[in-house]
């Protein structure tokens, strides 16, 4: 069941929540909820915790369907302003991430083949890594990875 957020907080145009109702622990005008180590910003009520970027769209847009998630265009996690912000599948979401912290090469979907000598792009769609090509340059490999997330990711391609 939906919480009537408006009731406790308003939202700033920065994407911020301010408490607005007396609450243990809530300061009336108050920054609500805190930047976590995972980088979304939380917030306690009533004994639990709230995702700050799922009650800005809960109070923009209505209740969040069923199966759906809310991504953050830009990728950034704390940007909880409402144009940032936008439902989207589990595997919409997956799309729009950052490359691995893993990552040697600098750019998403590429890496060194050894055996090869050569840079490799592949991408990942539907829970499997397709294969793109070897590639004697960084950034032709790379654009091999741009041109297949635009057609197969669409508005959810992320490149860096």
């Amino acid at each position: 069941m939906q919480k009537d957020w408006k009731n406790y907080f308003e939202y700033r145009d920065d994407g911020k929540l301010i408490w607005i109702a007396r609450r243990q622990g809530a300061k009336l005008g108050g920054v609500a909820g805190s930047l976590k180590s995972d980088g979304y910003w939380r917030v306690h009520l009533d004994w639990r915790a709230y995702a700050v970027h799922r009650i800005v769209y809960e109070m923009h847009y209505g209740p969040i369907p069923p199966g759906m998630e809310v991504d953050h265009v830009d990728g950034d996690r704390a940007n909880n302003k409402i144009e940032n912000l936008r439902l989207a599948t589990v595997p919409q979401n997956r799309m729009n991430r950052r490359k691995s912290k893993a990552n040697t090469s600098g750019r998403k979907g590429v890496s060194w083949n050894k055996a090869s000598k050569k840079w490799v792009a592949y991408i990942k769609a539907h829970g499997k890594r397709k294969h793109l090509g070897f590639f004697e340059c960084l950034e032709e490999a790379h654009a091999a990875y741009r041109k297949a997330a635009d057609e197969m990711h669409k508005e959810f391609a992320r490149y860096d």
